[in-house]
């Protein structure tokens, strides 16, 4: 009676079924990490936009301060005759003093960020730093500073330097 030749291959099966399923469990957590990450960085990403946005804001509000002194004919630099730190936004038509430890958080509302107390609270406070260099020139730097994702203390500077062109 001869003998049927034996399979040696037996199990082979199950071995390559469970090294391709770690593959794609690997490949498939791999991909999860990559888009958790990106939704966060998206995230940091757009506070920067916005922090930028409103630091820009700030410049423009002290810009459009010695605009409206210009057409009212009063002097170019009515009320930023004096160095220190403020707050404005778009409703204001000077700034308010402060101090730097006591910048209030800008609320959002409808699309736009005040100091009004409507609105919920957002993660930003602006405070424009106004330094009186001559009696023609004045420096404006405009900080936002906010708190990000993981709880650290972000902030950007923008700085212009606005002169009386009437002299």
């Amino acid at each position: 009676m001869a003998k049927l030749p034996q399979n040696k291959n037996k199990g082979y099966f199950l071995i390559e079924l469970m090294v391709s399923i770690s593959i794609l469990t690997i490949g498939f957590l791999g991909f999860l990490t990559l888009v958790s990450r990106s939704i966060s960085t998206n995230r940091i990403i757009s506070d920067y936009l916005t922090a930028n946005y409103l630091a820009a804001e700030g410049i423009e509000l002290i810009k459009n301060t010695i605009d409206t002194n210009y057409l009212r004919n009063d002097p170019w630099n009515q009320g930023l005759a004096s160095d220190g730190d403020y707050e404005m936004d778009y409703d204001d038509s000077v700034p308010v003093n402060v101090t730097g430890s006591s910048a209030k958080f800008l609320n959002y509302k409808n699309g736009f960020y005040n100091y009004d107390i409507s609105g919920s609270q957002s993660p930003f406070k602006r405070t424009i730093i106004i330094s009186n260099i001559s009696a023609s020139q004045i420096k404006v730097k405009s900080r936002v500073v906010w708190i990000s994702r993981g709880g650290g203390t972000m902030d950007i500077y923008l700085e212009d330097y606005f002169f009386n062109w009437k002299e």
